[in-house]
Formats: structure tokens, C-alpha cells, sequence
């Protein structure tokens, strides 16, 4: 479980700002990995670029290099 309490004007996704909670995590060979950049990510719609973001994005926080096969996009 992940327990998070945001101070009063940062919303978390849970409802509103300031409200916390606890929510089931699974994490991998990189831990958990939070995104708090305050904006949306962009993903490209096209899926041989998507996933060469997405293997970038992996390789720079230094987890594993994925190949993955045509067949599985």
C-alpha cells in the first residue's frame, strides 16, 4: 500500500486537492515510479513510435531494454 497525504492546493487524483488516501501498488525491477511534473503525458499515437518513447523513457531511468515483436503492438 501506498499512503499519500498532498498539502491542501496539490491534487493527487484522488477527488480533489489536498485529499489523500492509501492505494494498492504494484511495483517492478524500477520500483514506483511517480510522474509529478504537473502536465499530462503525451504519448504518440503511432505504436512503433510510442513504444520507442516508452523504451527511451525505461532505458533513462536505467531500467531494462524491452524488444518488442511486431506481432505484439
Amino acid at each position: 500500500m501506498l499512503e499519500c497525504s498532498p498539502k491542501q492546493n496539490t491534487d493527487i487524483g484522488l477527488g480533489a486537492p489536498g485529499i489523500g488516501g492509501q492505494i494498492k501498488v504494484t511495483s517492478g525491477v524500477l520500483g514506483v515510479v511517480i510522474d509529478a511534473r504537473g502536465r499530462p503525458i503525451e504519448l504518440p499515437e503511432d505504436d512503433k513510435a510510442r513504444v520507442e518513447k516508452l523504451q527511451r523513457w525505461l532505458r533513462n531511468l536505467g531500467g531494462y531494454d524491452m524488444t518488442v515483436s511486431k506481432d505484439s503492438l
